[in-house]
């Protein structure tokens, strides 16, 4: 079976170059969504995150090949940078899901952006304060979401 590539799926896929801030870790098997702190530099999401709610964009990271587990940026602030799609209302990406027993219900429900084991993931068992994605599509079988960003919760830059 091939490799699920996970990532931009449909829309125009606009964006630009970002800074990247100290020492955050990508992972190739898993979500790339990310803000903007307070100097400019990208910070991949977590449901930690202290813009728990603000997302600026999908981060093409460098080194997303077979063979690499994930991409640490440099522990110097901005010395990295990394190509941000901006989402529009018709973009569309595929992420993995925590849940794995989705159906065509799923379709339509917000989703949470967690951190299992530091790989970005969906949740849709979550608290709607949180739900910073709309689940549009499902794959049983490798266990991902088709997800839109909800316009409410991107960052402006």
């Amino acid at each position: 079976m091939a490799e699920i590539r996970y990532g931009h799926r449909e829309g125009p896929g606009k964006g630009k170059e970002y800074p990247v801030a100290a020492s955050q870790t990508f992972y190739r098997r898993g979500g790339k969504f990310c803000y903007l702190d307070s100097t400019g530099a990208a910070v991949v999401k977590s449901s930690s995150s202290t813009n728990a709610t603000r997302i600026m964009g999908w981060a093409e990271i460098p080194k997303d090949a077979a063979g690499y587990t994930y991409w640490t940026s440099s522990s110097t602030a901005k010395a990295d940078k990394v190509f941000v799609i901006t989402p529009t209302p018709s973009d569309i990406f595929e992420m993995p899901c925590k849940d794995t027993s989705l159906s065509a219900s799923s379709i339509g429900l917000g989703a949470a952006i967690i951190a299992v084991s530091g790989v970005q993931k969906a949740d849709i068992a979550n608290t709607a304060s949180t739900e910073v994605l709309t689940v549009v599509g499902f794959d049983n079988d490798n266990d991902t979401v088709l997800v839109r960003v909800k316009s409410k919760y991107l960052q402006s830059v």
